[in-house]
């Protein structure tokens, strides 16, 4: 597994806030937790949107997800935030606009 200390500095290199390829925005905050996040939509103007997200402190993000190296923050993907729904460590809201 990563060290927490490597992993804060990636943040820190990158303004505490990371995008994976797929969407799936990561927040460092206070140094001590990790949010993650994203939003679903149709590309049409419908007027709902759901957010998938999850918040974990530093050592549980790197247990929880087995991140063995930073490159794996990349493999977050929306299908990372649906298991962890299923298993209970991830939530949803549903907005209209």
């Amino acid at each position: 597994m990563i060290s927490a200390n490597l992993l804060l500095a990636h943040f820190w290199t990158n303004a505490n806030k990371i995008t994976t390829p797929t969407g799936v925005e990561l927040d460092l905050n206070d140094d001590e937790t990790i949010s993650l996040s994203v939003t679903l939509r149709n590309q049409e103007d419908y007027p709902e949107r759901y957010q998938l997200k999850a918040r974990f402190g530093l050592e549980q993000f790197i247990d929880t997800l087995e991140l063995e190296q930073l490159e794996g923050i990349d493999e977050i993907s929306i299908e990372t935030m649906f298991t962890l729904m299923v298993i209970g460590s991830a939530g949803y809201s549903l907005f209209r606009v």
